[in-house]
C-alpha cells in the first residue's frame, strides 16, 4: 500500500467506517490526515506499525469524532502531544492500543483521561478502554 493509494481511497470511499493499515510501512502522514479529512464516519483504525506516522496524524485523527476504536501498536514516532490531542478530540473513543513499550510521556498524556480507562494487559500490549 502507498501514500497515494490511501490518499485515493481516502478521497473516493469517503463512507468507509473502518480501515486497517496494519504493517503499511510506506504510509504516512498525508495519508492519515487524507483519511481523516475524508471519511467522517470513521469509527475502527488501525495504523499498527506505522513508523513513519508522527503526532501530524494524530491531531488529525482527534478530529475524528465518530472514532471508537485506534490501535497505535508500534508507532513509535508519536508523542505525547498527539496523544492528548486524540484523548481531547476522540469523544466517542472507548479502546485505544498501544505498544507497552510506549514513551512515558506519552502514556503521561492519557493520565487526564483515566478516570475513564479501564487498562489490562495483553500480552506485550497495553489495552485501555475508555468508559
Amino acid at each position: 500500500v502507498t501514500e497515494q493509494g490511501i490518499r485515493a481511497l481516502a478521497t473516493g470511499c469517503p463512507l468507509l467506517e473502518s480501515i486497517e493499515l496494519h504493517r503499511c510501512r510506506y504510509v504516512a502522514d498525508a495519508g492519515i490526515v487524507a483519511i481523516a479529512e475524508n471519511c467522517a464516519k470513521l469509527s475502527h483504525l488501525t495504523c499498527s506499525y506505522g513508523h513513519l506516522l508522527t503526532d501530524v496524524s494524530l491531531r488529525a485523527i482527534a478530529e475524528c469524532k465518530k472514532l471508537l476504536s485506534l490501535n497505535l501498536d508500534e508507532c513509535r514516532c508519536i508523542t505525547g502531544a498527539g496523544i492528548a490531542a486524540i484523548g481531547q478530540g476522540c469523544i466517542a473513543l472507548e479502546t485505544i492500543i498501544v505498544r507497552k513499550n510506549f514513551s512515558k510521556p506519552a502514556r503521561d498524556a492519557l493520565q487526564p483521561y483515566y478516570g475513564k480507562l479501564r487498562a489490562k494487559r495483553v500480552g506485550e500490549t497495553a489495552v485501555l478502554r475508555l468508559r
